[in-house]
């Protein structure tokens, strides 16, 4: 039996959106779930993509791509890039899109509203 793409993220997602959802409420992080997002892993790089949940240290995107070169708009930090987007004028890479991932090991989930506007195919 063949299980689809998204068939494999809906069952993740059950799994991992419990927890990601309920928070203690003296808990200061409110992830953006079901938002366009930037994540820096610590071994895995640069993702961006539609954020499905969050459990301790496993991320999930959906429609995502890796970052391999990037230029901010402004600024210089992937702060800037998710909220200007990119440089155009610049050398860019971003890898093609890649309709699950699951990141482990993550340090930073940064919501990416301009980036979300200079990535093609993003659904």
């Amino acid at each position: 039996m063949e299980i689809s793409t998204q068939q494999l993220v809906s069952i993740f997602s059950q799994l991992f959106q419990a927890d990601a959802i309920k928070q203690p409420e003296n808990s200061p992080k409110i992830y953006p779930i079901d938002e366009f997002v930037i994540v820096r892993c610590v071994g895995a790089g640069v993702h961006c993509g539609l954020l499905t949940a969050v459990n301790g240290s496993v991320v999930i995107l959906k429609n995502s791509y890796r970052l391999w070169k990037w230029h901010a708009k402004e600024g210089i930090a992937l702060s800037g890039l998710a909220q200007y987007g990119m440089d155009d004028s610049k050398d860019n890479k971003i890898d093609s899109i890649n309709p699950v991932i699951f990141l482990n090991e993550w340090c930073e989930i940064i919501p990416a509203p301009g980036l979300q506007l200079y990535v093609r195919d993003w659904k």
